[in-house]
């Protein structure tokens, strides 16, 4: 008993930092359970996780343009339950990064001030945080598989800097590296922009590779370290294509091989190239071309290599690790405040290991060379982010607001109703409207314009494989789209007054054959043959 008690009191005086932080992630989250059913991602998510619910294939029957993963996610009963698996998932999150400070730090300061970053970065909505978005559920994937990978003693010991044989370097194992492979493969499934994630982490291999190899030694061993960086990559990549390779089998086996390939995968290319930066300037306009970006990301990396034999391995993979993030979350241009989520990890490892070196040059462990070196590295990157941040006009949400709004809220100060409309002034609207819809006990409805939200919150699934108009337009899925509406007759169809694409067709069947059910601020109700406007 007494030795079961001293083992406890150890466990906890060793991890008392992250049990610190748990309960901060849990408190932080919970004003995420009152919110309404406003945003439209989330909207999309689970609009296509209760078609699956009700039999629909993913991809042949109902369509978005994400890999698969974050759309079974959402086969959830409520958006309720969707913000507690979010929940769980970024407390979970939180302890593979802990878990990877630990391998990779050496101070509890490190540790909280690494700690800090994440926790707010990825729970606040500044970065729309508090949203079930895919790149949440990427970190916990892509930190999983890192936290096996540095939890191996020699691993850990490389990526600090420690001088090792040949010898000691080829007993790195190879089941971390295929394990990390998997998680992140299954990142993979959730978004595309994952894969770069597999990039960073297979970097470790080549830092520690390019420390151990001495100028002396160059001729006799690099064919040795040649072979060791090219069998963990190896076995990362088997890993990593694994889930992918289980992905398209099943779908295929469903039917709906060939549209996954379509929507899940291949889609992707198109829409990292459909939007307009309007920047005049040619050559930073070039900078945001995917060659631009590759060009500056590899001329980064290769940088970054030139300082191998001055820093620490564990200090050049946070690095690299930031460029392919910062790669991936700009890959479509778009100025959307949850794909930064994905530069959140690394950027948080590399304050950390700044911090860890800070303490070490206080106590006269790290030489100031060292701190300058990685000072001028880390406000390099730093400066980059703030001028992509600022060309780009990355916007981000108030938190304080956020907050403030629940308080009241939840002290009532204010109704219900005031709460959701400082969401999203549409709210009034569809909640009235999810009330007629969901009282006929309809599954089906069909919406022209773009307000996801309804059909989730209606508890209806959407008629034709598209959520949202602008998927229709973007495909040209006009006489598909039309066709299904012959076919499944809804009871219901909702006309969004800002939609602006032309779609004659529809018009004239829905004048055919439905009348103004009612009017609302954001749209019309229609029904079908009949005409109740009140």
């Amino acid at each position: 008993m007494w030795q079961s008690i001293k083992k406890l009191d150890k466990w906890l005086d060793t991890h008392w930092v992250f049990l610190l932080f748990l309960p901060i992630v849990l408190v932080l989250r919970v004003p995420g359970f009152s919110e309404p059913y406003w945003y439209g991602d989330e909207g999309i998510y689970l609009a296509i996780g209760n078609a699956l619910n009700h039999g629909q294939r993913l991809y042949a029957d109902i369509v978005d343009h994400k890999t698969p993963l974050i759309y079974y996610f959402a086969q959830v009963p409520s958006q309720v339950t969707f913000r507690v698996l979010l929940t769980v998932w970024m407390l979970s999150a939180t302890g593979f990064f802990y878990s990877t400070l630990r391998s990779l730090t050496k101070t509890r300061v490190a540790a909280i001030v690494g700690l800090s970053l994440f926790t707010l970065c990825t729970t606040l909505p500044a970065l729309e945080g508090n949203i079930p978005n895919g790149e949440l559920f990427v970190i916990g994937f892509v930190l999983a598989g890192g936290a096996v990978l540095f939890k191996q003693p020699i691993t850990a010991r490389l990526m600090s800097g420690a001088r090792s044989s040949l010898p000691t370097i080829q007993t790195i194992p190879f089941w971390p590296t295929l394990i990390a492979g998997v998680g992140t493969g299954l990142g993979l499934l959730v978004k595309v922009p994952a894969l770069f994630d597999a990039a960073a982490l297979t970097s470790v291999f080549y830092f520690i590779a390019l420390k151990t190899l001495r100028p002396t030694t160059w001729k006799q061993q690099w064919t040795t370290l040649l072979s060791f960086a090219l069998k963990h990559w190896l076995v990362f990549a088997a890993g990593f294509f694994l889930p992918l390779s289980v992905s398209i089998l099943y779908f295929w086996s469903i039917g709906a091989g060939s549209e996954y390939l379509e929507f899940g995968l291949l889609y992707n290319f198109h829409y990292s190239s459909n939007w307009g930066l309007g920047i005049e300037n040619p050559l930073l306009a070039w900078l945001f071309t995917l060659p631009g970006k590759a060009c500056v990301l590899l001329g980064s990396v290769a940088c970054i290599s030139l300082f191998s034999s001055k820093l620490k391995p564990s200090f050049l993979f946070a690095l690299t690790w930031v460029c392919l993030a910062l790669f991936a979350a700009l890959l479509s241009n778009r100025p959307y405040p949850h794909y930064l989520l994905q530069v959140v990890p690394p950027a948080a490892l590399l304050v950390a290991l700044y911090t860890d070196d800070l303490v070490g040059f206080v106590k006269k462990t790290v030489p100031l060379g060292v701190i300058l070196r990685e000072k001028l590295l880390a406000v390099v990157f730093f400066s980059v982010l703030a001028g992509v941040f600022l060309t780009l006009n990355f916007y981000t949400y108030p938190s304080w607001d956020y907050y403030h709004n629940w308080y009241q809220y939840a002290t009532n100060s204010i109704s219900r109703h005031e709460y959701y409309q400082r969401f999203n002034p549409i709210m009034s609207d569809n909640y009235q409207v999810a009330e007629i819809i969901s009282s006929d006990d309809e599954v089906e409805l069909f919406i022209w314009g773009t307000n996801p939200m309804l059909y989730p919150l209606s508890g209806s699934i959407p008629t034709g494989r598209f959520t949202v108009a602008f998927h229709i337009a973007d495909l040209n899925a006009f006489d598909e789209t039309l066709r299904d509406l012959i076919i499944d007759e809804p009871t219901y169809i909702v006309v969004m007054k800002g939609e602006q694409t032309p779609f004659p067709d529809f018009f004239t069947y829905l004048q055919r054959y439905y009348r103004p059910y009612q009017e609302f601020a954001y749209f019309t109700l229609y029904k079908k043959g009949v005409i109740q406007l009140y």
